[in-house]
């Protein structure tokens, strides 16, 4: 049993652990995947996000309240280790299903970047071999970043922009870490992956329900890639994994009244793209309306 309202859930690299954020419970849930145990460890409500450290050593969970920040459980105790960690304000960003901010840690698990907005907007770094916080990165006014992504080498961070229609290129060089360039993409960016050779960026343009492809060269959106034979599909998961994206899809709606009463209707999908063409290979129906992927 997990706590009120699961958000993000994360696995040990040795599928040992699973680390679930719990929106409204006090507590950050551990399970032991090969015996179903579970422990929790107090972190205070509106936990949103969780990444684990590469080693599997360390669960990083932000929350939402009570201050805005990071805490830091061990994993080989199940305790928090160190004080939390103050970032940007995170909190609610609209799309599907009222998703949080995002917290992403880079590649070697040395730096873990927080988007933020209102009153302490950016993007906080924080140095986690020693536990301790390096700057916020300034972003242009208005941007509203919600999204981050690292380069496979991790000297880069991808910051979807949603209200400038936008994603941000961001370097990794702790205190003096700033804004290099900004790419104009598609109506309300969100979710974003970059190829192995860093060569393209995908980003989901969520109101134009499709994946925007940026040339990283010239940093500009090349193409665009349809989703769905359904225009009222949202995409709401993008993963990029053996040179395949995979975009999940889809609509919910209640309608109650009239003869019908109440109605419940769903509709899903996965579109499996090849990430050096760009072409579709595949479109996966599930039935179901995702909230990830």
């Amino acid at each position: 049993r997990t706590g009120d309202r699961p958000a993000d859930v994360a696995i040990t690299p040795d599928r040992s652990k699973a680390v679930i954020a719990n929106l409204d419970s006090t507590f950050t849930t551990i399970v032991s995947l090969p015996s179903g145990a579970v422990t929790t460890v107090p972190t205070g409500t509106r936990q949103s996000q969780v990444e684990i450290s590469p080693d599997g050593r360390y669960a990083y969970v932000g929350v939402l309240s009570g201050g805005d920040g990071v805490w830091r459980i061990d994993l080989n105790t199940n305790t928090v280790a160190g004080p939390k960690i103050a970032t940007v304000d995170m909190g609610s960003v609209g799309y599907a299903y009222q998703q949080t901010h995002a917290m992403k840690l880079s590649p070697d698990g040395s730096v873990l970047a927080v988007a933020g907005a209102f009153t302490r907007p950016g993007v906080s770094l924080i140095d986690t071999a020693t536990w301790s916080f390096i700057t916020d990165v300034a972003v242009p006014v208005g941007s509203l970043v919600t999204e981050l992504a690292f380069s496979p080498d991790g000297s880069r961070i991808y910051a979807a922009a949603r209200d400038t229609d936008s994603v941000l290129e961001i370097s990794n060089a702790g205190a003096s870490s700033a804004v290099l360039r900004t790419f104009a993409v598609g109506d309300f960016p969100w979710q974003l992956a970059v190829t192995p050779d860093a060569s393209k960026l995908f980003v989901i343009n969520f109101n134009n329900r499709n994946v925007g492809v940026v040339d990283l060269a010239s940093g500009t959106q090349v193409a665009t890639i349809p989703l769905s034979t359904n225009p009222s599909q949202s995409p709401n998961g993008l993963a990029l994994a053996g040179g395949k994206l995979h975009v999940a899809h889809g609509l919910s709606q209640v309608t109650s009244g009239g003869t019908v009463g109440l109605r419940f209707t769903q509709d899903g999908e996965v579109t499996v793209i090849d990430a050096a063409t760009n072409a579709v290979l595949e479109r996966i129906d599930t039935d179901r309306a995702p909230a990830s992927i």
